[in-house]
Order: C-alpha cells, then sequence, then structure tokens
C-alpha cells in the first residue's frame, strides 16, 4: 500500500486502486495518470496490485483496505484498467453519503447492444438495464457495474454479519447448461440484495469503456455505398 500523503483525521479514509490487465491501452494509461495526480492532491491512499484475475484482484484489495481501516465510513474505490476514467473520479464516487454504501459510475457495454451497466430488478428478481434516466442523477439499483465502483467498509460488515464473508467477489458456474455464469461483480451484487444493502449508479459521472476494433473491408463497403455518388480524392 502506498501512502501518498497522511489523510486528515477529520474525514473518512479514502483508499483506491486499478485492477490492472495484462496490456493497458495508452489512452488508459494517460487518463490513470491523471486520476493519480488529482487523488495525490486529495492525499488519497492507493493499493498498489499487479496484474491477477480480477476477482482475485478485488479481494485482494478489499483485503488490504479493511486491513489499513477502522471507520465504518472509510471507502474503497476500485478502477478497471479499460476505461478512460475522469482525472476527478475517485474524488466524486468516494464523496457519496455515509448511507450510499456502493456506488458505481455510468459505463457502458462496449458489445452487443451497447447497454448501459446498472440494473433494476423486477418482480421475479431478474435484472434489467433502464431504458431512459434523467442525466446527472444518482440512482437507487439492484446491481451497479464495477468498472469504477465505491464501496464504503460497513457494507463489508454487514455483508459478513449476513453470513456472505471474504471472499466477497466471486465467480459462480451454474450446474445447468446453456445458463450464462455471472460475473463477479453481478455474484457480489446478488450477496447485498440479499443483505439489504442498495447499489447505486452516478449517472453525472460517465466512464468511456475502450473497445478494440478491426478493419476488414465492411466499413469501406459500407462507405461506397454511401458516397456512391462522388469520388475519393486522395
Amino acid at each position: 500500500m502506498s501512502n501518498e500523503n497522511e489523510q486528515t483525521t477529520n474525514r473518512p479514509k479514502v483508499c483506491w486502486g486499478v485492477a490492472f490487465e495484462r496490456a493497458i491501452a495508452h489512452e488508459a494509461v494517460a487518463a490513470m495518470l491523471d486520476v493519480a495526480m488529482h487523488c495525490g492532491a486529495n492525499n488519497f491512499t492507493r493499493i498498489s496490485l499487479g496484474y491477477s484475475r480480477i476477482d482475485t484482484a478485488r479481494n485482494l484489495f478489499v483485503e488490504a483496505f479493511l486491513k489499513h481501516t477502522d471507520d465504518p465510513n472509510d471507502v474503497l474505490v476500485m478502477l478497471d484498467a479499460d476505461h478512460v476514467h475522469p482525472a476527478w473520479i475517485v474524488e466524486r464516487l468516494a464523496t457519496a453519503p455515509p448511507h450510499v454504501g456502493v456506488v458505481g459510475a455510468l459505463a457502458y457495454r462496449r458489445g452487443g447492444n451497447f447497454d448501459p451497466c446498472f440494473y433494476m430488478a423486477d418482480e421475479d428478481g431478474g435484472l434489467h438495464a433502464p431504458m431512459t434516466w434523467e442525466e446527472g442523477r444518482v440512482y437507487e439499483c439492484a446491481a451497479v457495474g464495477s468498472a469504477a465502483i465505491a464501496i464504503k467498509r460497513w457494507v463489508f460488515k454487514a455483508l459478513d454479519e449476513s453470513g456472505w464473508k471474504w471472499p466477497y467477489f466471486r465467480y459462480e458456474y451454474p450446474m445447468v447448461r446453456g445458463e450464462a455464469f455471472p460475473s463477479e461483480d453481478m455474484v457480489f451484487a446478488r450477496a447485498c440484495m440479499r443483505a439489504g444493502i442498495k447499489h447505486h449508479c452516478d449517472t453525472g459521472t460517465v466512464t468511456p469503456h475502450i473497445r478494440t476494433e478491426t478493419v476488414e473491408g465492411r466499413e469501406w463497403a459500407e462507405f461506397v455505398k454511401e458516397h456512391k455518388n462522388g469520388g475519393i480524392l486522395l
């Protein structure tokens, strides 16, 4: 754990860390450097961790966080390495009110229907992404994605008391073939739901998701179709 400076004693402690991948896009690295500068200016504490599987990384972050904090309102912020995070994202998420135990930034999937990564529960317990929302509001929800997520210390105590103890982030492998394998953050969200812990999404904090694309001819065919009456100037 890297203590950039001693934090003042009149406010909760903020710890943050990046869940590294094997290779990271330069856009993400540049953004993380800005995040680090902002966190340093705020005397936040960085938890240093090398590459590991995402569930392992999250659990190691939590383990270090619990070891070095004691106030129920101390907060852990975890950032994924495949986003262009705003420089101020840690401060924004960390300053949520005390009753907001889990809050995440608004991220979108980088494939499929590009749905927003926060979900409401229906009457049958299923999860669905909202179709519309008021931009800038913080929404209470059943589950929020963990691209950029802040969790207060009291949440882990409440999970312990509910019977969901460390490791808090886990993969689950359904016994029924054809069922989807839930990601570690959705397993965590379900544990929080059972413990009565609400998740929240801050739609005023958007963290762009990086995706890699290839160019293999389809793009040119679409361009020609759209510009069939015009020539190409080289």
